[in-house]
């Protein structure tokens, strides 16, 4: 199951503005793996950082929502003994201290991204994780 596409529709029904050559239709932009990868450094690929830097928030809601749409299904396949169990640990992961994980505790990342995560998802650094690779830029 792509989620990518479903990412793209949900930016579209909160008013987020993709590039215009990205949308939920086109299954892939770049028509090979080799394509993609020649890519790294073009116009494209920096446009998508950039819109993947931009959109955390909105991803980690994305994110939320898919968990948790997930726990009805997760409960239907646990055996029955282990679906409060189930529901228990669900609820232990989408709570804080504070309540559920909020749009503002999602802004309130954003420096921790900007300052951990960002040299390399959006600006093409450099990455040693061989699975960060191709969105760094490498």
């Amino acid at each position: 199951d792509e989620s990518f596409p479903k990412l793209l529709r949900f930016f579209e029904s909160n008013g987020i503005k993709s590039p215009s050559w990205l949308s939920p239709e086109v299954k892939c932009p770049w028509p090979t793996r080799e394509a993609f990868a020649k890519d790294l450094h073009g116009k494209k690929m920096t446009e998508l950082r950039e819109h993947l830097a931009a959109t955390v928030p909105e991803q980690t809601q994305f994110l939320i929502s898919r968990l948790l749409n997930a726990l009805p299904k997760m409960l239907d396949e646990a055996a029955p003994a282990q679906r409060e169990n189930v529901r228990k640990q669900f609820s232990r992961v989408a709570q804080t201290s504070a309540g559920p994980f909020t749009e503002a505790q999602a802004q309130a990342g954003q420096p921790i991204y900007a300052s951990r995560c960002s040299a390399c998802h959006a600006s093409g650094g450099e990455t040693s994780s061989p699975s960060q690779v191709y969105l760094a830029g490498m």
